[in-house]
């Protein structure tokens, strides 16, 4: 279960974050654009860097426009193309744009989730990870101090409970193994030396 600071919102529910549109506002048409070399693409329009909202004006056949690719969950570069070199261009109702995005944004394994910082996507996985940090912090909450005490505290021994072990009892090992390295080194200089002077 999750806990208050993350609670799950559907894609389709409302209201949706500017990030489910991505880069072509909510407003703007969008199309259905075969370019020259033949992959088709969902795009808003700009010309002179503006959107283009009524496609009514595109009058000069060998016009120059910016395609912004609307698909937010893979933010693509635009493309740019003559309006006579496309192989075509359909208008998308908005309510087709709408599911189309929806089922974008689940194809790529994305809800829409409330956060501290608002509605944001979040991949179905981070989710499951979220649930299941969730479900433990409130297993600790809910034990008593005494366990919570002895999990989260590193320095306490088992079934003693007397403090931080001591310096010869932490180090002790380390200094032992240092010393017969340094004796084994010895050893074996002293033989190199002695066996070439023999």
């Amino acid at each position: 279960m999750l806990s208050s600071t993350l609670m799950v919102t559907l894609v389709f529910a409302a209201p949706v974050s500017e990030l489910f549109w991505g880069e072509v506002p909510q407003e703007v048409p969008t199309y259905t654009v075969t370019f020259p070399d033949g992959e088709t693409l969902p795009a808003g329009i700009r010309r002179g860097g503006e959107w283009l909202t009524d496609d009514s004006v595109l009058q000069r056949k060998a016009e120059w426009l910016e395609f912004v690719i609307d698909t937010p969950w893979t933010p693509q570069p635009p493309r740019n193309a003559f309006l006579n070199k496309l192989r075509e261009r359909v208008r998308e109702a908005p309510v087709l744009r709408r599911g189309r995005l929806e089922k974008g944004w689940e194809q790529a394994g994305y809800l829409f989730v409330q956060t501290p910082a608002g509605l944001r996507p979040v991949l179905k996985q981070e989710l499951v990870y979220a649930e299941r940090a969730a479900a433990m912090e409130e297993a600790l909450d809910a034990a008593p101090d005494g366990a919570a005490a002895s999990q989260e505290d590193p320095l306490s021994l088992e079934g003693g409970g007397e403090g931080p072990p001591g310096l010869v009892r932490q180090w002790g090992g380390h200094v032992a193994v240092m010393v017969m390295g340094l004796i084994l080194a010895g050893l074996v200089l002293k033989s190199l030396v002695f066996g070439e002077s023999a």
